[in-house]
This record gives structure tokens, C-alpha cells and sequence, in this order.
């Protein structure tokens, strides 16, 4: 079989893979995300911050409990973000969307603390329903741009 000549192929694969590298979104070190750059506050939350959310969030109806994690973003600049679990008695898909969305706002919301992507869930362990980001119509894990677009400028 014969073989294509080597020159030019080369350096137009390296050229594509490092073009798709860089439209793709990866962070490389030192490089914020994007959607954390216009979200950084001066500080990351205190215990005492996250404590303070998870509060509001459990005074919202139907919620029984609520745990949120901050992540300061380790992988090459990523940017922070949150990761929670809201609990509720909340049987209906339209109550389980208004508690997620009143989540989101809480967190969006919260000038003291930093904010990149946000990722809360609710969920209803007796009957297994739940909601989550898709649910809102918002993409996975939402950044800044789409955050600000729902519930405008954090304050």
C-alpha cells in the first residue's frame, strides 16, 4: 500500500488538534474560565458564608434540607463554583423547578462570596423525582453569562 508523503500532513494535523483544543474550552493553567472571570469576588465563602445559603435555601416551602460544597476551581483555572443537594417533600415537577430556581437565585445572588458554576440539584428521596439545570433550560452546570442573563447583575 502507498504510504502519503509526510509533508504538510503533519503539520496540518498539529495544526487542527491544537485549533480544536482551543475552541473546545479547555483551561490551561493560569488562564481563568470564562465564565469565572467577571464572577471572582475578593474572597472565597467561609464556612460560615456557605452555612448562611444553605439557610435561606432551607426557609424556601417544601424544602427539607440542604447542602451546598464550594470548590476554589483546581483544574487550571476553572474558577469556582458550587455543587449542592436540596432535599424536599415536594411531589410536583413545577414545585421541584420553582424550589431549583429560587436555589440558583440564592447563590447568584450572594455578593459576599465568589460564584463560577453552579450545580444544585433537588430531589425527593421518597419518590426518587427531582430537578436539576436541564430542567430550568439552562446548560449543565451554568457559568456567569447565563446566571446574569436569568437573574441579572450580581449585586
Amino acid at each position: 500500500m502507498p504510504s502519503l508523503p509526510d509533508t504538510g500532513y503533519r503539520t496540518l494535523a498539529i495544526t487542527i488538534t491544537a485549533v480544536s483544543v482551543l475552541l473546545s474550552g479547555c483551561a490551561f493553567p493560569g488562564v481563568p474560565h470564562p465564565t469565572a472571570i467577571a464572577t471572582r469576588a475578593d474572597r472565597a465563602p467561609t464556612q460560615a458564608d456557605v452555612t448562611a445559603m444553605e439557610q435561606r435555601i432551607k426557609a424556601l416551602d417544601h424544602v427539607t434540607g440542604a447542602h451546598l460544597t464550594f470548590h476554589k476551581g483546581v483544574f487550571g483555572g476553572s474558577g469556582p463554583s458550587y455543587l449542592g443537594e436540596v432535599t424536599t417533600d415536594a411531589t410536583d415537577q413545577a414545585t421541584l423547578n420553582r424550589i431549583l430556581d429560587s436555589t440558583y437565585k440564592i447563590i447568584w445572588m450572594t455578593p459576599e462570596v465568589s460564584s463560577g458554576v453552579t450545580n444544585p440539584v433537588v430531589k425527593n428521596p421518597a419518590t426518587g423525582q427531582g430537578a436539576g439545570a436541564y430542567d430550568l433550560g439552562l446548560h449543565g452546570a451554568p457559568g456567569a453569562p447565563e446566571l446574569e442573563q436569568r437573574y441579572g447583575p450580581r449585586p
